[in-house]
């Protein structure tokens, strides 16, 4: 379902078409996401594309959202694994609370060899005119500098971002959160 979606360019992100994508399909097994992690640790211009169990389509958006966070959470480990570095205690106690507590204005952030990641969630929790609008729930990880290369590439794509981000918010959102909280329905 995602490959199609991805694959026609209804993504948000003009990087997501054009890039080589890397699947795991069962987030729920750590040496799946491991391999997956290492895959992309070694694959330039690629996304990491971990899709929700079967059934995700009916959740909730607060089910999705935990999801999404244990998932970042899983991945934070994996990268982590992936460069020798312990990290499952440290997530655990530290990065865990924070992603968590919504009150919390700090973010955690996925990265690798020193260098930043984007990870956001699309799901079908959004409008489908939504720019993190995906008939499948995923959790989608590139690397920043891919991403900027290819929105530097074509400017139009990023003023018609923004657009779409104005129109289904009110306002150009933080393009790097997690996952958006629902578009307000006006009256």
């Amino acid at each position: 379902m995602i490959d199609d979606h991805l694959a026609a360019g209804r993504s948000v992100c003009p990087f997501a078409k054009g890039a080589r994508k890397l699947y795991v399909r069962d987030s729920a097994s750590r040496s799946q996401m491991l391999a997956g992690v290492r895959e992309f640790a070694k694959a330039r211009g690629a996304a990491l594309i971990v899709c929700a169990p079967e059934g995700s389509n009916d959740w909730s958006f607060e089910r999705t959202r935990t999801w999404v966070r244990d998932t970042f959470l899983e991945l934070m480990i994996c990268f982590g694994l992936s460069e020798d570095v312990e990290m499952e205690r440290f997530v655990r106690e530290f990065v865990r609370p924070l992603l968590y507590n919504d009150a919390d204005p700090r973010r955690p952030m996925l990265g690798h060899a020193g260098m930043p990641l984007f990870a956001i969630c699309l799901a079908p929790v959004y409008p489908e005119k939504h720019p993190r609008y995906a008939p499948q729930a995923s959790v989608v990880v590139t690397r920043q500098s891919d991403v900027a290369e290819a929105a530097t590439s074509s400017p139009a794509v990023v003023a018609q971002i923004r657009a779409a981000m104005k129109d289904t918010h009110g306002f150009v959102y933080d393009a790097d959160e997690l996952m958006l909280p629902l578009p307000k329905v006006s009256t």
